[in-house]
């Protein structure tokens, strides 16, 4: 019986191996839909770090945007980021968790869109609109982004 630290650390040491080959991924998809929300925000996090994006790759995480775990959702955003992922199904699932409960999840969707090549007229409208966030951080981010 593998224990929490054990599954943290699994999911961890498969990034050690620096195989971001099909089989690294092939095992970390279905970690998405662990019963587990710590193994499932790993799983999206260590499918950032890959650095390897394909369809399923990209759908799975969209996916993971709207996992009931709010750690989950932010490293959903932030590893659609790192794969350099910015299409409009992303854009989109993005500018939906600016509206999200909870405001760690609201920072890293506009910390994520913030960093996208692509900046359209609905990117620019939602980081717009996130300057009233109610959060003071979610608001300094965005202020600290129109300086750049």
């Amino acid at each position: 019986m593998l224990f929490r630290s054990d599954r943290h650390s699994g999911a961890h040491s498969l990034l050690k191996l620096e195989y971001s080959g099909v089989k690294v991924i092939e095992v970390l998809l279905p970690l998405l839909t662990n019963q587990h929300d710590y193994v499932r925000a790993n799983a999206a996090d260590s499918l950032g770090n890959l650095k390897k994006s394909d369809s399923n790759v990209t759908k799975a995480l969209v996916a993971s945007l709207n996992d009931p775990d709010s750690y989950v959702r932010s490293c959903a955003a932030e590893s659609l980021v790192q794969l350099g992922e910015g299409d409009s199904n992303v854009i989109n699932a993005l500018v939906a968790l600016l509206k999200d409960q909870d405001p760690f999840v609201r920072l890293s969707a506009a910390e994520s869109m913030g960093k996208l090549t692509k900046s359209d007229a609905v990117t620019l409208d939602a980081l717009v609109a996130s300057l009233m966030d109610q959060t003071s951080g979610v608001r300094a981010n965005e202020i600290g982004r129109a300086h750049v």
